[in-house]
């Protein structure tokens, strides 16, 4: 008697156990956004960035910007990568073959690596502004500082030219004092910005998800680089294989 075969599952057949653990995923998801997070007058959804903030009963802003894109694109790849990797690993077991190559863990190794040493590693914010940042690829601290002495038309010749660089880089400001000299007309101008204290934790969240998303965009890469290596070795040594002869 032969051995039962079994039809090799198409991409979009699922294991219970895969569809399982993507309802706990999804349900998981839903309730980061849909619980606000809520402040002295006001309630936030959204994860891992709050884009819908209330007043009460009513909306009063809604971000139709990166921080959407951002929690968007990262829910939707939770909830891809979950499937993805799940159901690989139980097919995988099913077939009893190696179940990660060790390709795999190098490549995931390195891009930890470098991801870590990119948000950890401190840089300098673009000139004319001075300090240092941390966080890749979000800003999760800075201690940064801009300083200006000189006249006023000076000054809105300089403004003019670096403000954008300037309203990014020191992001929300801490402190800052503008002094004025009555008989030259000099004034000085110092700006300084460091991490606030408020919602910087919704900024480290938001650095960690992406973080671990690229390392493991680089795993599920290196992965199907590997099998397609192993198919494709497998062919070549088919077509190899001499073929004995037989005499009738």
């Amino acid at each position: 008697m032969h051995a039962p075969t079994t039809t090799p599952r198409r991409f979009w057949q699922l294991h219970l156990s895969t569809a399982i653990v993507l309802t706990l995923v999804t349900g998981t998801l839903i309730g980061l956004n849909g619980v606000p997070e809520v402040g002295p007058n006001e309630r936030a959804y959204g994860w891992p960035f709050p884009v819908v903030t209330y007043l009460g009963e009513l909306p009063v802003s809604v971000r139709w910007d990166w921080t959407m894109a951002f929690d968007v694109v990262s829910n939707l790849l939770l909830i891809v990568y979950t499937r993805v990797i799940w159901e690989y690993l139980t097919r995988r077991r099913e077939t009893r073959a190696r179940v990660i190559h060790g390709t795999t863990f190098y490549f995931a190794a390195l891009a930890s690596v470098i991801v870590g040493y990119l948000t950890f590693a401190p840089r300098a914010p673009q000139l004319p502004v001075k300090g240092e940042l941390c966080g890749w690829p979000l800003v999760i601290y800075r201690d940064v500082r801009y300083e200006f002495d000189g006249t006023e038309s000076e000054w809105d010749t300089v403004h003019a030219a670096n403000k954008d660089v300037i309203s990014r880089e020191l992001g929300n400001l801490t402190s800052w004092n503008f002094d004025r000299n009555a008989t030259t007309h000099h004034f000085h101008i110092a700006y300084h910005s460091q991490s606030p204290d408020g919602k910087q934790y919704i900024i480290l969240r938001a650095d960690l998800l992406a973080d671990i998303l690229l390392v493991a965009t680089a795993a599920i890469l290196a992965e199907w680089l590997a099998i397609k290596r192993g198919q494709r070795d497998a062919k070549e040594r088919m077509h190899l294989t001499p073929i004995p002869n037989i005499n009738l």
